[in-house]
């Protein structure tokens, strides 16, 4: 979790402080659209909480403004935090977990996506 704060803090210019609560809503973001045995590598990886402020948003947009909303930074940092979180879960995540990150980065995270629901059929084995 240090190491990706300290990526988000240099990539966004935010204080770490700021940094670990848009980590932890890019969390619940994923804990909210993603099954438990993705979301559960998900938090593995961050080894953050999940904040529940993240899982109210329904796609990708929608938590970059959720994220400066709560947060008060502007959008195009929000995108770039977004951005460097799913980056670094992808590098991190096992195979085929990485490709879950790609539809989530493609918009396809939101509930009822085809494509991602195809995909986690596949990974999980259903």
């Amino acid at each position: 979790m240090e190491e990706l704060i300290k990526l988000v803090s240099k990539k966004t210019g935010l204080s770490e402080e700021m940094a670990e609560k848009g980590v932890e809503m890019v969390a619940g973001y994923a804990q909210g659209q993603l099954p438990s045995a993705v979301s559960d590598q998900i938090g593995g990886v961050l080894g953050t909480k999940a904040s529940s402020t993240g899982k109210k948003a329904k796609s990708t947009d929608d938590l970059v403004k959720l994220i400066s909303k709560k947060t008060g930074i502007p959008e195009e940092t929000a995108q770039t935090l977004l951005n460097v979180v799913l980056g670094y879960l992808k590098d991190k995540l096992p195979d085929p977990f990485g490709d879950v990150v790609d539809m989530l980065l493609g918009g396809a995270g939101s509930a009822g996506g085809a494509g991602l629901d195809d995909l986690l059929g596949g990974i999980l084995g259903q």
